[in-house]
């Protein structure tokens, strides 16, 4: 696969779906994390996606997020999220209040050679009346976008985040 392709993995068992993605983007963690972290801002350039930060906790940051999915029909994905950064290299999230019954991942940045791995990992327990496979279908085609637009987004912003750094 490209360096810059999304590498996606969804697999679906008895109502739950297991995601891995990552993908490779050139910039520094900073400016990932400046990405993936900018919770008010990630509608603007995620595609099906409505973000905005309601809350700070004691570990964290709640977020609440509305995505959209449309296969024959739509389906909405309500909740909210409790963010925690872990370390350096790993934010941790888990689903507070939503539609989903269990939703709860990370996303990872690790430094390479010109640039970052940016990772996403999610198990999801869901009770919507959908095939397995065609949910897994139907979010790995939403999660083959996301990752793209999170490096669209970081090139977009170089320039300017450079700028202010010198």
């Amino acid at each position: 696969m490209a360096r810059h392709a999304a590498q996606t993995r969804v697999r679906a068992r008895l109502g739950k779906l297991e995601l891995e993605t990552s993908i490779f983007a050139p910039g520094s963690a900073d400016e990932a994390w400046d990405v993936v972290t900018d919770y008010d801002q990630l509608g603007n350039f995620m595609p099906n996606l409505e973000s905005r930060q309601t809350d700070r906790t004691a570990g964290g940051v709640l977020v609440r997020q509305v995505g959209t999915s449309s296969l024959s029909r739509r389906v909405r994905f309500q909740f909210v999220l409790e963010f925690e950064r872990r370390d350096a290299s790993t934010l941790r999230f888990r689903q507070v209040v939503g539609n989903l019954r269990k939703y709860e991942g990370s996303w990872r940045v690790t430094p390479t050679s010109g640039g970052v791995r940016i990772a996403y990992q999610a198990v999801v327990t869901h009770g919507f009346p959908i095939a397995g496979r065609i949910l897994a279908s139907l979010v790995r085609t939403d999660i083959e976008k996301i990752m793209p637009a999170i490096v669209a987004e970081m090139q977009r912003r170089a320039p300017r985040q450079r700028a202010f750094a010198t």
